[in-house]
């Protein structure tokens, strides 16, 4: 099989997994990266245009934009995702919890701006905010985010004045822990007052804060 044949073979859904098409294009990078980059720029630009029932090459291509490490690719990714919430689920499904984040980790290209607009636009799916706060605490545990940022970002999102979902609160409250912001104790004190947090408790988080292990990142992608 080669390039054009196995590009040909994952246009649409297919119950086989195409093993032998994505090992090829794989092994082609540099000739397959153009090709993938524009599918997921059409799907971020016309997202209603993509038929989720007989298409799936935006979805193949989205995940090899992670696999190749293309930075090129993260502001139409960061486009992507900002896509209508219910358009974003027909797309992608639980690749929203279990592949995006991952994949904005990996494309990553610096603007630590144009991420966390996108984590705190009500617009963007729940779910997807969930995983950009996932990827700020990768990158601020990485040293590739300023601390001093991160916390500043975090009392932001926990003070804005259109209180969001609490299961965003309950991400934050993760995040502060993960990174071991002692100094916000009082900020996770405050979420926990005013019932913004729908997993454990205040107590049970500040045990967790210094019980905390460090190998236990919230991404897969290290």
């Amino acid at each position: 099989m080669d390039l054009h044949e196995a590009l040909d073979s994952i246009q649409t859904f297919n119950r086989k997994f195409p093993k032998e098409a994505l090992e090829v294009i794989s092994s082609h990078k540099e000739e397959a990266l153009p090709v993938m980059r524009e599918s997921v720029r059409k799907t971020a630009a016309h997202p209603e245009l993509v038929d989720d029932y007989k298409e799936y090459f935006y979805f193949y291509a989205t995940f090899f934009l992670g696999e190749f490490r293309d930075t090129e690719s993260f502001p139409d990714l960061i486009r992507l995702i900002s896509m209508p919430s219910d358009r974003l689920n027909d797309l992608y499904n639980d690749a929203i919890t279990s592949g995006l984040p991952d994949i904005l980790y990996c494309t990553f290209n610096g603007d630590t701006e144009l991420l966390k607009t996108a984590g705190m636009n009500l617009g963007v799916d729940l779910y997807m905010r969930a995983g950009i706060l996932d990827v700020l605490a990768k990158l601020c545990q990485d040293g590739k985010l300023d601390e001093t940022s991160l916390k500043d970002y975090l009392r932001q999102y926990i003070r804005l004045a259109e209180k969001d979902d609490p299961f965003i609160y309950s991400k934050i409250a993760d995040v502060i822990v993960w990174c071991h912001f002692r100094d916000m104790l009082p900020d996770l004190k405050e979420l926990a007052q005013q019932d913004l947090l729908e997993g454990d408790d205040y107590p049970t988080l500040v045990d967790l804060m210094y019980t905390y292990n460090e190998n236990d990142l919230p991404l897969r992608a290290r």
